[in-house]
C-alpha cells in the first residue's frame, strides 16, 4: 500500500498544469471532431451512395425513354429488324460521353412465352464486357451495387402506354463515388489535424498562462526562504483564484514579518535590561 502511494505521488509530480490543459483540450477536441467526423461520414455516405443509385436510374429511364421510338416499330423482315439493331447500337454508342458507363444492353420483351433477346450493346472497352441478363432480367429491376462494390447494374423497362416493349440493362462503376468519398475523408483528416494543431496552441498559450503565476509564486517563495526578506509581496495576476491565493500568502507573509519584528523587538529589550541589570551589579 505504501509502494502504491509512493508510486501514485511521484506520478502526480510529473504532471503540470500546463500539461494538463494541453491534453485535456487535444483529447476533447479530437474526440468531439472525430465523434462528428464518424456520424457525417455515415449519413453522407448514405446520401452520396443513394444519390448514386438514383443517377443510374435516371440514366436507365433516358435511354429507355429514347430507345422507345424505335423499340415501338415492329420490324417485319430481316432488314427491318437488322436497321433496328444498328439504330439501337448508334443510340447506345452516345453512352461514350458518360465515362462511368461500361456496359448497356437492349433486350426484347417476352411475348407468347418466348425467351428475350439481346437487340444491341454497349462495351467501353473488352476488360469491361458483361454477359447477358436474359436469364436474370427480375434481379437488376432495382440499382443495386455487387458484393464487392466494383459496378452498379439495373435494368429498366421501355414502355409505351401500358405495354412493355423491352429492357435496357445499365453497368456503371461507382469509382466517381469512392473517388468523392475518400477525397471527403482526405479532408476530414486534415481538418482534425489543423483544429488539433490549433487546439495545441491555444492551450499551450493559456496553459502557460496559467502555470507563470504559480511558476513566479515558487520562485518568490524560495527567495524568502533563502534571504528570509518576509518584506516581500506578491503582486496580482491576471486569474483572479490565483489573486485570493496571493492576497493568503501576502497576509501569511505580513504576519509572519510583523511576529518576527516583534520578536526582535522584544530580544533587543531584554538585552537592554541584562545590560542594565550587569551595571547596577
Amino acid at each position: 500500500m505504501g509502494l502504491f502511494n509512493l508510486l501514485m505521488s511521484l506520478s502526480a509530480a510529473r504532471l503540470s498544469i500546463k500539461s494538463i490543459m494541453i491534453w485535456l483540450v487535444i483529447v476533447v477536441s479530437g474526440s468531439a471532431m472525430l465523434l462528428s467526423t464518424l456520424v457525417t461520414n455515415y449519413l453522407q455516405h448514405a446520401e452520396v451512395k443513394e444519390q448514386l443509385l438514383q443517377n443510374v436510374r435516371s440514366l436507365a429511364d433516358m435511354v429507355a425513354s429514347n430507345v422507345r421510338p424505335i423499340m415501338a416499330i415492329t420490324p417485319t423482315d430481316i432488314d427491318e429488324e437488322m436497321n433496328r439493331s444498328d439504330q439501337l447500337a448508334n443510340m447506345l454508342h452516345g453512352l461514350d460521353s458518360f465515362p462511368d458507363v461500361l456496359n448497356a444492353h437492349i433486350y426484347s420483351a417476352p411475348i407468347n412465352g418466348q425467351t428475350p433477346q439481346m437487340l444491341a450493346l454497349y462495351t467501353r472497352s473488352t476488360s469491361t464486357a458483361a454477359e447477358s441478363k436474359i436469364n436474370d432480367l427480375a434481379r437488376y429491376f432495382t440499382a443495386r451495387l455487387d458484393e464487392d462494390n466494383q459496378v452498379i447494374e439495373i435494368i429498366r423497362p421501355i414502355n409505351i402506354e401500358e405495354q412493355t416493349l423491352g429492357y435496357v440493362y445499365v453497368r456503371m462503376s461507382p469509382e466517381s463515388f469512392f473517388s468523392y468519398v475518400s477525397g471527403t475523408r482526405m479532408v476530414q483528416v486534415a481538418t482534425i489535424v489543423l483544429i488539433i494543431i490549433a487546439a495545441f496552441l491555444v492551450a499551450l498559450k493559456y496553459g502557460q498562462m496559467l502555470a507563470n503565476p504559480i511558476q513566479d509564486t515558487n520562485l518568490m517563495l524560495q527567495k524568502v526562504a533563502r534571504s528570509r526578506d518576509y518584506s516581500l509581496r506578491f503582486s496580482a495576476s491576471n486569474v483572479r483564484e490565483y489573486d485570493h491565493m496571493l492576497d493568503s500568502i501576502n497576509i501569511l507573509l505580513s504576519r509572519v514579518e510583523e511576529y518576527i519584528s516583534k520578536q526582535q523587538q522584544a530580544e533587543r529589550e531584554l538585552q537592554t535590561l541584562n545590560s542594565r541589570l550587569e551595571e547596577e551589579v
